[in-house]
């Protein structure tokens, strides 16, 4: 099964290479050096049927931005 990766939102000093890179093939990529602005261009950005992939480093912490949008996400129903 195949499937499309329509934007790619970065976190962190360490991703700044992979944002550059993903511009480089033409990849729609935003790089976040705060979770809160992730979480909340996350929020604008997502519609009904959106799948949401988060991947970090556990030192990373990244589910604070799975619970941060979950809360918005809830808070907006």
């Amino acid at each position: 099964k195949s499937f499309s990766l329509d934007h790619l939102f970065l976190y962190g000093p360490a991703t700044e290479d992979t944002l550059q890179r993903a511009r480089q093939l033409g990849l729609s990529a935003q790089h976040f050096s705060r979770k809160e602005e992730l979480v909340r261009a996350l929020y604008d950005m997502i519609k009904d049927g959106d799948v949401v992939l988060v991947k970090g480093s556990r030192g990373m912490q990244m589910e604070t931005v799975v619970e941060g949008l979950r809360e918005m996400l809830t808070n907006c129903n």
